[in-house]
């Protein structure tokens, strides 16, 4: 018996020390941000209909929402446990459940945590035609979502579109701001960014709003949009889209400042635009795939070449990681990737 137990001991403690190697090869594979292990990929990492991407991280998982314009259901719904490899899990809202104040152009979804549920900021025009910025509530990234029941905020003047949140840190106190930009490009105008407060709710205005950027450069053309903000290094990102969607000069800009509502610096051109595969790259989320915030991918969607706006043609979904420049974000030869890539491993 005692040889017996000498034995089982020996045993035991060898197959304990092949658990903890195995446990530590796991953990050393496992990223600490969920992000599982370095992984290849070739753009674009989801053929189908991705129009401007919007992703939100959570528990292991990236959810993104999409643009799905005038299509019976609203805002495709999206997941992948490491930005590469996608499951469908169709939409937010089914033609019948649209909201009762919309009416047509479904645009541009984003899903923030907000609190303890999550907030889906959209664009929709309302029975007068106006676009303005909804919001809908589910208790997951996945939904079920119950919509305001009106918008969220609407201009009166003019269109309102490409809402999304910022949580900032001020003093040791989050603050929620939306983010949006104002459709003037539709009546010939400028196309302010603004900055716009919002209470604990995350639905309600506090005081005014404030203009972080306009279109003033010549490769923007008529329009900048699509804004969305990263905080690093001491300063606010603010990433955004120029020119107009449906052609080759679509692209991605960046301006930066030391404080929240600017001024901001424009980094003066270009950070992603077209190559000779992918045409019209743009509308991004920046994600960080890690918890020190040191490793972030862009997320966007792009047309080929030869294939834009056509009945048959649609944008697809690409990502590539962000490499930092004297604290400037730059895509390796400012266009997207066309051969296979790792992302870096966030461990």
């Amino acid at each position: 018996l005692e040889s017996f137990g000498a034995s089982e001991l020996k045993r035991g403690v060898k197959m304990s020390f092949r658990c903890c190697v195995a446990l530590f090869l796991v953990a050393m594979c496992m990223g600490v941000h969920g992000y599982d292990r370095e992984v290849t990929y070739l753009n674009a990492v989801d053929k189908g209909s991705v129009p401007d991407p919007g992703v939100i991280y959570h528990k292991g998982i990236y959810y993104v929402a999409g643009t799905t314009n005038n299509e019976p259901n609203a805002f495709s719904l999206r997941s992948s446990s490491n930005l590469v490899n996608y499951t469908m899990h169709g939409y937010a809202f089914s033609n019948a459940s649209k909201p009762s104040w919309t009416i047509a152009d479904y645009w541009a979804p984003e899903i923030h945590q907000v609190n303890d549920a999550f907030h889906m900021y959209y664009v929709a025009r309302d029975t007068t035609g106006m676009l303005c910025i909804g919001v809908a509530i589910g208790a997951t990234p996945l939904g079920p979502w119950v919509d305001l029941g009106k918008p969220m905020f609407r201009d009166p003047n003019v269109g309102s579109i490409d809402p999304t949140l910022f949580k900032r840190n001020n003093n040791g106190m989050t603050e929620l701001w939306l983010i949006y930009k104002s459709d003037g490009n539709a009546i010939q105008q400028p196309t302010p960014i603004w900055a716009q407060q919002l209470a604990a709710d995350g639905i309600s205005l506090v005081g005014n709003r404030t203009q972080l950027l306009v279109n003033d450069l010549d490769w923007e053309g008529p329009l900048v949009e699509a804004p969305w903000m990263v905080f690093r290094n001491g300063y606010f990102y603010l990433f955004y889209s120029a020119n107009m969607f449906n052609t080759d000069r679509y692209c991605v800009g960046v301006a930066r400042s030391k404080h929240f509502l600017g001024p901001y610096q424009k980094f003066g051109r270009p950070t992603l635009m077209s190559n000779e595969v992918f045409a019209g790259p743009g509308h991004c989320s920046v994600v960080s795939i890690d918890d020190k915030e040191e490793t972030y991918i862009m997320v966007y969607h792009s047309w080929l070449v030869g294939h834009i706006d056509g009945p048959n043609d649609v944008r697809m979904l690409l990502i590539d990681p962000i490499v930092w420049e004297d604290d400037w974000p730059t895509i390796a030869t400012s266009s997207p990737s066309t051969s296979s890539k790792t992302i870096p491993n966030s461990f």
